[in-house]
């Protein structure tokens, strides 16, 4: 699943943000020293750093339509 949100994300920067994909990388690791000295261009870090799911919201009743 969390590809999944990663690609969408991306595709949301580069279609409804207007950030082309040729000018500007988009990734999702976690932003080490060396990941930071790594990089030749611009950036933008979408790293997901606490993910999960909210068990309070869950929904324990079946719903029938």
């Amino acid at each position: 699943m969390l590809p999944d949100i990663a690609r969408a994300l991306e595709q949301l920067l580069h279609e409804r943000g207007g950030i082309s994909p040729r000018e500007v990388d988009v990734r999702f690791e976690a932003p080490t020293t060396e990941w930071v000295d790594s990089l030749t261009r611009p950036t933008i870090n979408l790293f997901l750093c606490d993910v999960r799911e909210n068990t309070e919201l869950r929904r324990m009743d079946v719903q029938m339509s």
